[in-house]
């Protein structure tokens, strides 16, 4: 009997309906040693960029630390920075983030979507994605940045991860309500599965529509939902749009309003959901299209890295980091590439917004 190739094996393996592992278990990135690792077997271990690793090291000093938690966090920062959108490792397995850290456009999402629009040509697609893409993810990088450093948003995320625990700690994701395509096959959206008998598929479906969240990969790592022009999931689409937002249907025979009518359209139909969700108000006015919140949306998309790697290095060495207010924001300055004012403004104004000690909740 000939021998099955190793990736046409299993085609036909039904779909766990409630946990996705997050990358094909075959790879295996992080070397055996430090898989066994405390802080990476069974943990979502977020890395350090490499930059902001050896800034750390260099001005508060190797001494300050554990031998083997410098050569672990050097070891995770070196092989994520190989890796495009890796931000960190899930027991042991690479974690992508195209918001925290971006990643060239995958070539069969751009083969598709090249099937789906005017423009044949793939390279020319992804130059003019790209550019579209910028704006986009300010725009969703400064949702998160906002999400994240609101208390109300804080503490509904602790109390889904105390009903949710994957979230933080598993080898697999939590529960999702959107629908990916992995390996030829699609998960079932949340949306249409039943989750009567799932207190946890539960619990984040109710989140993630209230919050206006895709996905939850991890405790601090997130996909707000995004526009979809084309839409290539109108099932899943109109499911969210139901909720949060509004799907656009254009057929090819009719002419387009200009494009100050359609902008209006647009808005009013965007917002249409907006009026029963108070706790997303201060965001909504941001994004209005008659308010001039370009600046602070900009500004909260540079909070949402900030406030990430101030917390991922308390978490792990905040015993380590006594008394280094300053220190850190050059390591945070000079890791990043945010000017030292910036940083120092950002931090103060978390400070206001959260509390003295919010990095270390």
């Amino acid at each position: 009997m000939p021998k099955v190739p190793p990736n046409k094996r299993a085609t036909n393996a039904p779909v766990n309906r409630d946990r996705v592992t997050l990358i094909n278990p075959s790879v295996i990135s992080v070397p055996e040693a430090l898989r066994r690792h405390a802080r990476v077997v069974g943990q979502c271990f977020y890395v350090l960029p490499l930059q902001l690793c050896k800034s750390l090291f260099k001005i508060i000093g190797k001494d300050r630390f554990n031998p083997a938690d410098v050569e672990l966090e050097t070891e995770l920062a070196t092989i994520a920075e190989r890796r495009g959108g890796c931000v960190g490792f899930r027991d042991g397995l690479p974690m992508q983030d195209a918001l925290l850290k971006t990643a060239p456009f995958n070539s069969t999402v751009l083969e598709y979507l090249s099937q789906a629009s005017a423009t044949r040509d793939v390279k020319a697609l992804s130059r003019q994605l790209d550019s579209r893409s910028r704006r986009a993810r300010t725009a969703q990088c400064g949702f998160l940045g906002w999400l994240l450093t609101h208390s109300q948003f804080l503490e509904e995320l602790s109390e889904l991860m105390r009903v949710c625990p994957e979230i933080a700690a598993s080898p697999s994701l939590p529960p999702q309500p959107i629908a990916f395509p992995l390996g030829g096959q699609t998960v079932p959206s949340l949306f249409q599965m039943d989750t009567t008998s799932n207190p946890a598929a539960i619990a984040m479906r109710e989140f993630c529509q209230r919050w206006r969240l895709q996905s939850i990969t991890g405790p601090q790592t997130m996909l707000p939902l995004g526009v979809q022009f084309p839409v290539m999931l109108p099932a899943m689409s109109a499911a969210h749009a139901e909720h949060s937002g509004a799907l656009l249907y254009i057929p090819d025979i009719v002419p387009l309003p200009d494009r100050e009518e359609l902008r209006l359209m647009l808005e009013d139909s965007a917002r249409s959901t907006a009026a029963t969700a108070d706790h997303l108000s201060e965001w909504i006015e941001l994004v209005r299209a008659d308010t001039q919140g370009k600046k602070s949306i900009e500004k909260f998309a540079r909070w949402y890295v900030v406030q990430h790697y101030m917390r991922v290095l308390y978490s792990r060495h905040g015993d380590r980091l006594h008394r280094c207010g300053r220190k850190i924001e050059v390591v945070l300055s000079q890791g990043l590439r945010i000017s030292s004012e910036a940083i120092h403004r950002d931090l103060l104004a978390m400070k206001k917004r959260l509390g003295p000690n919010w990095f270390l909740s």
